[in-house]
């Protein structure tokens, strides 16, 4: 089996990259039959194979489009290497299974969708960012330095904060007690 070079994966960025793949035999774009996991085999009969897997790493010999994405600096730049552009990107998009987890594996367990792979992005762009800035750092650039030191970190809710928090919650299920014991009284099925 051949090992899929992703940091350096061109897809439909290569010149003889076969874009009529993306398309099925009446010329829609396709987005279910491109995965394995999503692809109807009674379609097989027409000829058409599934071009990449949604999981983490490659499966079926087929190139894992997680990882694709993951790889490319931005979401445009994904479009294009894996569905030949935006539009194509868009179509997906379009589909509600491609964002949310609601697909399976094989295993049972959860194929993550777009959503989720959005958040994981900024967790790496950050990282790597975060990264540099402590090279740069280290290296004796100040600017570096400042940066690292005001980040943006979480501020933690005081004691009196989620104090509040919780009274308004209290508050509001209270009078929503008082609403359903009203309406009890009302039709009579308590005293």
């Amino acid at each position: 089996m051949d090992k899929i070079d992703y940091e350096n994966y061109q897809g439909f960025l290569a010149a003889d990259a076969d874009e009529s793949v993306l398309r099925d035999s009446v010329g829609r774009m396709r987005t279910r039959s491109l995965f394995h996991e999503t692809f109807d085999y009674r379609t097989k009969a027409s000829g058409m194979t599934p071009l990449y897997t949604l999981a983490e790493d490659t499966k079926h010999g087929l190139p894992s489009f997680w990882r694709i994405y993951m790889t490319c600096l931005t979401e445009y730049d994904a479009a294009r290497k894996l569905v030949g552009g935006i539009r194509h990107w868009d179509a997906l998009l379009a589909t509600r299974w491609f964002h949310t987890p609601t697909l399976r594996d094989s295993n049972g367990h959860y194929i993550l969708g777009l959503d989720k792979w959005r958040e994981y992005k900024e967790q790496q762009d950050q990282s790597y960012v975060r990264e540099l800035l402590l090279s740069m750092a280290k290296g004796g650039n100040v600017a570096a330095a400042k940066a690292l030191l005001t980040e943006k970190a979480p501020i933690p809710k005081t004691a009196e904060k989620k104090k509040k928090e919780a009274d308004e919650v209290s508050a509001q299920m209270d009078s929503e007690d008082q609403a359903v014991q009203k309406d009890a009284q009302l039709l009579k099925l308590v005293p």
